[in-house]
């Protein structure tokens, strides 16, 4: 666990999405899904009845 919440630490994954076209030199990223557990695994079965977990978008900077 590495993010401090109000009762528990949580767990965190960042999901990346990409396109890759025949003929591409490499993959595009076009989308993304951020995700806090406290669960044994990240996923609501395992997250039931815990606050701050959840699923959204991350925001990154463009270089």
């Amino acid at each position: 666990p590495v993010i401090e919440t109000m009762d528990e630490p949580a767990k965190a994954e960042i999901r990346l999405f990409y396109f890759w076209k025949d003929g591409w030199k490499r993959p595009v990223g076009v989308h993304n899904l951020a995700r806090l557990s406290k669960g044994k695994m990240i996923g609501t079965r395992y997250n039931k009845d815990k606050e701050w977990v959840g699923g959204g978008v991350a925001f990154f900077e463009q270089p």
